[in-house]
Formats: C-alpha cells, sequence, structure tokens
C-alpha cells in the first residue's frame, strides 16, 4: 500500500505528455517484430513489448471507439 506522502506526490504531478499511439516508439518497435508472430508464453516478449501493449491497451480503454473495427477479419484461439 502506498504511503499518504507517495500519493499526495502523484496527485500534484503534472500531466505527462502523451505520444500518440501511432508514433510511440515502443509501440512501433514491437508492433515490427511482432508483425506475423505467435506467441504461446508471455516469456515470448521483451520488456518493450510487455510495455507497449499495455500502453495499447491504456489508449484502447480511453478509445474504444477507435479500435471498435480493429479485429475484424482476425481469429484468435486461446487453449487451456
Amino acid at each position: 500500500m502506498a504511503s499518504k506522502a507517495t500519493l499526495e506526490r502523484l496527485e500534484t504531478a503534472p500531466p505527462e505528455t502523451a505520444v500518440p499511439v501511432n508514433k510511440d516508439p515502443d509501440i512501433l518497435a514491437a508492433a515490427a517484430r511482432l508483425a506475423g508472430e505467435d506467441m504461446c508464453s508471455i516469456a515470448d516478449l521483451t520488456s518493450g513489448e510487455v510495455r507497449a501493449i499495455l500502453k495499447l491497451g491504456h489508449d484502447v480503454k480511453r478509445n474504444p471507439r477507435e479500435y471498435r473495427h480493429a479485429l475484424d477479419a482476425k481469429q484468435m484461439v486461446l487453449m487451456f
């Protein structure tokens, strides 16, 4: 659990300048390396790729309408 001082510091910190997703270097590098690849485990990803996925997930959460058709005609398989 974060301390009260830490929470206060986070609340008063200036907002970070957001880089558009289509220009973010982490996302572009991850997209280039992962294009057409299969992912069988989280261990297949580098830390930069995990960071890119989290950034993209955050952007999808903030702007769902922009991604409404992003996965049209795509297939995904989950095996347990």
